[in-house]
């Protein structure tokens, strides 16, 4: 895996290429006028992280991936018009409150909720691929400047989350009881669907365990009013974590299963 620049080789990109091959602990390589060809040919690398515009585009076998805002910023316009939206109904969220998002991802989700909870409440995002951490951290920042055409709330909103690249399973055990609000995961990211081809090519990267009901006992004990797992509509996955109270679903693919603060899993 190495990290260079579009053949263009912008000076702004050269340091944030830079920047990011540190972070990572990999190698970065001038481009040099060299074809994506010559460069894994000279390099043997299989993963080839391209800057252009100061953002990083990850190239491996699978195809292209990158930090997008999703659907995002149109859920939020929802919500500004008065809109209802299925995670935001299944967290419970208000102004004010606490989110630990177990499964960050691209933060889409984390970007919804950090607008709903606004200026006096926070999301913390845990990943625990590097890569993919680093990708939505500088993905996030580039949000929160004019260098990208985003509405204000969307910038806001995406100066609320904070990124930790860590495992959700090492790190809340750590945390002291009613440290968040709410506790939520999205398995559904480490199963991308094939026909997404931009999501597909994080696969390699994606971290598939499925979640333990021991972790799911940690989140409850974080959580100061209940831990939702997202999830397709009557997804297995339900039954063996033991839950049984639900949102969303009635006119989706998706379905949240919600674990209340004080209730043990079945």
């Amino acid at each position: 895996m190495i990290v260079t620049t579009s053949l263009r080789e912008i000076t702004a990109d050269i340091a944030a290429a830079e920047i990011f091959a540190q972070q990572l602990g990999i190698p970065f390589v001038a481009r040099n006028r060299q074809s994506m060809q010559e460069l894994q040919s000279n390099t043997n690398a299989t993963v080839i992280i391209v800057f252009e515009n100061q953002q990083p585009v990850v190239t491996n076998s699978a195809g292209k991936f990158f930090f997008h805002r999703g659907l995002s910023e149109l859920r939020i316009l929802n919500l500004l018009r008065g809109g209802n939206d299925p995670l935001v109904r299944a967290l419970g969220l208000a102004p004010g409150m606490r989110v630990l998002d177990c499964t960050l991802g691209l933060a889409a989700d984390a970007l919804v909720a950090a607008h709903v909870v606004g200026e006096t409440g926070s999301v913390c995002g845990l990943e625990s691929v590097p890569l993919v951490a680093l990708m939505t951290r500088f993905g996030l920042e580039t949000l929160q400047t004019n260098f990208v055409d985003a509405s204000p709330e969307l910038r806001a909103a995406a100066g609320r989350i904070e990124v930790v690249p860590t495992d959700h399973a090492a790190y809340l055990p750590e945390l002291t009881d009613y440290a968040f609000d709410v506790v939520y995961f999205d398995p559904m990211f480490r199963r991308p669907k094939k026909s997404s081809s931009g999501i597909q090519s994080l696969r390699d990267y994606a971290d598939a365990r499925p979640l333990s009901r021991e972790t799911l006992q940690q989140a409850l004990r974080v959580a100061k009013s209940r831990v939702v797992i997202k999830e397709l509509s009557g997804s297995s996955e339900f039954a063996r974590l033991g839950i049984r109270h639900f949102a969303g679903g009635q006119h989706s693919s998706l379905q949240y299963g919600i674990l209340l603060k004080g209730e043990e899993p079945d």
